[in-house]
C-alpha cells in the first residue's frame, strides 16, 4: 500500500478475463501454472483474480471476484495488500464507481469488501493518480500469548539484538502471525536496524507464518509502526497483518481510528480502524498506484 510509485509492496496482479471465452471459465488454471508464474514474478505475493460467476451481486451493491495469492513457493490463504492492488486494477479496467464494492472471496473462504473511496491527484503518476480504497477485513486477534515463555523472549531478543526487557509482548493469532511489541524507544526501522529474517523465522514458535515487529509510533507522528517478515524475507508493505494489529493496538491505545507506518526500506502508510458496524471485521484504508501494464504468455504446461 502506497501513495506514490515505487514504494510500498510491488504486487503483480493477473486479471484472468480471457477465461470469459473459455468453456471451463469456472475452473482456475492448474495450480502448478499459477505457482510457476508467481515464482517467475518473484515478489512477496502474486495475485490472480477472476469473476465469481456464482455471485449475483446480492442487492446490486457489489461485483463478485475470486482471488488467489501465491508467494514464490506456496499459496497463501489471504493477502491484504494484494486485495488493494487487485481492487485498484479492477477499478481502472472495469470502471467501478465510488462507493460500489468489489467483493473478494479467497480459497480459504475469507470474504472481503473493497470500496473505491477517492483519488489523490497530487500523488499522480504517468498511469494515473493514486486510488484510495476501504477494505473490510476479518479481525484475527491474538489468541495465544507467549509473554511467560522466557526462552522464546530470549531467542527473539538475541535475534533482534535488543534487551529482553525491551520486548513488551509476544502473541500469535489463528493466521499464525507472531506480533512482537518492542519498546517505542527502540528504532527498528530499516535504516536503523538490520534484521536477519531467517534467524527471526527460526527463533519463532513452530508453524509461525510471519513475524510482525511493532511499537507505538511516537517518533514518526503515527499511532503505531511495524515491520513484517515472512518465510525468511521482509515484506515491504502488508495488509493481512492488520487482522491482528488493529485489535491489538485498539486495546492498547483505546482508539477506534489509527494511523500506521511500515518502516521498511520502501515504506508504506495506511489508516486503520476498529469496525463498530460489522462484527468480527476491521477497516483498512489503503492506496495503490499502477506502474506497469502488459500481458504474460503462459504455457499450457509447466513441464
Amino acid at each position: 500500500m502506497t501513495e506514490g510509485a515505487f514504494k510500498g509492496n510491488p504486487t503483480p496482479v493477473f486479471i484472468l478475463d480471457d477465461y470469459h471465452q473459455d468453456a471451463d471459465f469456472q475452473k482456475w488454471p492448474a495450480d502448478a501454472i499459477l505457482q510457476t508464474v508467481a515464482r517467475e514474478m518473484n515478489q512477496s505475493e502474486t495475485i490472480f483474480v477472476k469473476v465469481d460467476e456464482d455471485d449475483d451481486g446480492g442487492d446490486g451493491d457489489h461485483n463478485g471476484y475470486l482471488i488467489r495469492s501465491f508467494t514464490p513457493y506456496k499459496e497463501e490463504p489471504f493477502c491484504g495488500h494484494g486485495m488493494v492492488a487487485a481492487a485498484h486494477l479492477l477499478a481502472r479496467s472495469m470502471g467501478h464507481s465510488l462507493g460500489r464494492a468489489m467483493r473478494f472471496k479467497t480459497v480459504g473462504g475469507i470474504v472481503v469488501d473493497a470500496r473505491l473511496e477517492g483519488y489523490d491527484a497530487k500523488r499522480g503518476f504517468e498511469y494515473g493518480e493514486a486510488r484510495i480504497f476501504r477494505l473490510e477485513i476479518p479481525a484475527r486477534p491474538v489468541n495465544q500469548w507467549y509473554n511467560e515463555d522466557i526462552e522464546l523472549r530470549k531467542r527473539i531478543a538475541d535475534t533482534l539484538v535488543v534487551d529482553v526487557t525491551q520486548i513488551l509482548a509476544l502473541g500469535r493469532n489463528e493466521l499464525m502471525d507472531l506480533a512482537i511489541e518492542l519498546s517505542h524507544e527502540v528504532d527498528f526501522s530499516a535504516g536503523s536496524m538490520q534484521i536477519d529474517a531467517v534467524a527471526l523465522m527460526n527463533a519463532s514458535p513452530p508453524g509461525t507464518r510471519s513475524q510482525i515487529i511493532t511499537s507505538r509510533g511516537d517518533r514518526y507522528g503515527v499511532d503505531f509502526v511495524k515491520r513484517v517478515f515472512a518465510y525468511g524475507s521482509e515484506d515491504q508493505g502488508t495488509g493481512s497483518t492488520y487482522c491482528v494489529l488493529i485489535p491489538y493496538w485498539h486495546s492498547r491505545l483505546e482508539k477506534l481510528a489509527m494511523s500506521v507506518k511500515q518502516v521498511s526500506d520502501r515504506t508504506a502508510m495506511a489508516s486503520v480502524a476498529s469496525n463498530a458496524k460489522k462484527e468480527g471485521y476491521v477497516t483498512l484504508y489503503g492506496s495503490a498506484v499502477k506502474v506497469m501494464d502488459g500481458r504474460m504468455l503462459v504455457p499450457n504446461s509447466t513441464a
